[in-house]
């Protein structure tokens, strides 16, 4: 549907739907439209919809070019003066579940000016308030590109959660946010506990499962003494969603934190090229690394814009073989390899390129992650019984794992490589005899050792 203009006051749940399930392999195209919706306090609710139901293998929703604006703000007082209304808000939608495979919400070009704030004071409650999402829930894809919030965002519960764009995550399969803003002032209180990192100036509380993705040339700027600056309540940990050119204004926020744990501890090595500026800064074109001011952003007065006017996506942003779409074996290894590395590698093996070509762009991708000694990597695996179980374990297709091994390799127990693919050096064929480390019934090595001869073959 497009060129929708819908104007509500009073409303429960949703502008243009109450509850929307979406069945198997079936897409809900939503553009150039605008949503205005004044909600009651009591209700779950999102500009779009209260609640989203993925029922079925690779459903869709995509929003494309849409204004929304979202107001829920009324409580009901308790007794003892504690408030309360609903449990999740949203500025698109309020919650999203699906346990389906290869299903995926994609917000593309998306203003939402908002001013939201869910109270359940009162007891052991929680809720959950996103400037685009409250709460996303199962194995999903979720996309963000060229998106702005702003107005305000605000949490206050037992366990009170608020984020820029999304307000509470679990074990969701994939996270991509792509040139996108904050701007809304976020506040989020725990009564439980009283934690000084309540809010995500991107991402508020993930749990269960870490998504495969990135956050790429994104700022936040909203005025918050609660907030980190981009993810806060990581229950998850480690540095699998990492964080490329992103920028905050430390002017406007009271917490120097970039990304916090669950206890509030700052979880490091997640982020790459980032930095905080005060608000003069952040009027500077040139602090901007990486980022396209002739066909994505404007600098504005004080911050940069989104121009919001070409809706394509950029050409690796979908990736249609993450999460639970593919194999089990597949999304393990892609667990433990390099996102970034896969999209590419998988962009030439799908090319029209002849075999000998694709070879020959894999070396070179590989080439650019440092590998030089594949050799000792692999005695590495062969004289521990338990890494090399593991190992047969997490083999996929034979060229995807003689490009991907390595990275296994780096992590100790968890993973097979330095880092992704290969570069094949003066010790290539010895390495290739990998019989020789390896007992009969580990077969996929024998794959391994064909596959690489026959690259080694098309490389000479």
């Amino acid at each position: 549907m497009e060129n929708v203009n819908i104007n509500s006051s009073n409303v429960y749940d949703g502008t243009l739907f109450g509850k929307l399930f979406l069945e198997r392999n079936s897409v809900c195209e939503i553009r150039n439209s605008l949503f205005d919706g004044c909600f009651t306090g009591g209700s779950n609710c999102g500009a779009i919809a209260g609640y989203v139901c993925g029922e079925g293998d690779n459903s869709t929703l995509n929003v494309i070019n849409c204004n929304l604006k979202i107001e829920s703000t009324t409580y009901n007082t308790w007794w003892d003066g504690s408030r309360d209304n609903a449990y999740s808000k949203g500025g698109a939608l309020a919650q999203y579940y699906t346990e389906a495979n290869g299903s995926k919400v994609i917000f593309n070009g998306i203003s939402a000016e908002v001013n939201l704030a869910g109270y359940n004071e009162y007891g052991y409650g929680s809720c959950v308030v996103g400037g685009l999402v409250g709460e996303l829930k199962g194995n999903a894809g979720i996309y963000i590109y060229q998106c702005a919030v702003s107005g305000a965002i605000t949490s206050s519960g037992y366990s009170g959660y608020a984020g820029g764009f999304i307000g509470k995550m679990v074990s969701c399969d994939v996270y991509k946010q792509l040139d996108s803003c904050v701007t809304a002032t976020l506040y989020s209180r725990f009564n439980a506990y009283g934690y000084a990192y309540n809010a995500g100036g991107f991402l508020m509380a993930l749990w269960e499962k870490k998504p495969d993705g990135y956050i790429k040339n994104s700022y936040f700027a909203g005025s918050s003494s609660t907030a980190t600056a981009f993810i806060a309540k990581d229950r998850v940990g480690g540095n699998k969603l990492r964080i490329y050119n992103c920028y905050y204004d430390t002017s406007r926020l009271s917490n120097k934190v970039y990304h916090a744990n669950h206890s509030c501890y700052e979880i490091y090595d997640t982020t790459f090229d980032c930095a905080a500026y005060t608000t003069g800064q952040m009027g500077m074109q040139s602090n901007f690394k990486g980022w396209d001011f002739d066909n994505i952003w404007v600098m504005g007065d004080k911050y940069p814009e989104l121009r919001r006017n070409n809706f394509e996506l950029p050409e690796d942003f979908i990736n249609d073989s993450s999460g639970d779409y593919d194999s089990a074996i597949v999304r393990t290894v892609r667990e433990y390899t390099s996102q970034e590395m896969y999209s590419q590698w998988e962009k030439i093996w799908n090319s029209n390129y002849s075999d000998e070509v694709k070879f020959n762009k894999i070396l070179e991708l590989a080439a650019n992650y440092g590998i030089t000694d594949p050799k000792e990597g692999l005695e590495f695996v062969v004289t521990s019984k338990q890494k090399r179980w593991a190992y047969n374990e997490l083999i996929s297709d034979d060229l995807y794992t003689s490009t991907n091994f390595l990275k296994f390799l780096d992590d100790g127990g968890r993973t097979l490589l330095v880092a992704d693919g290969l570069i094949f050096n003066s010790e290539i064929k010895d390495w290739l005899d990998v019989g020789t480390y390896v007992e009969s019934d580990y077969r996929e090595f024998q794959n391994i050792k064909i596959c690489c001869m026959t690259i080694w073959i098309q490389h000479q």
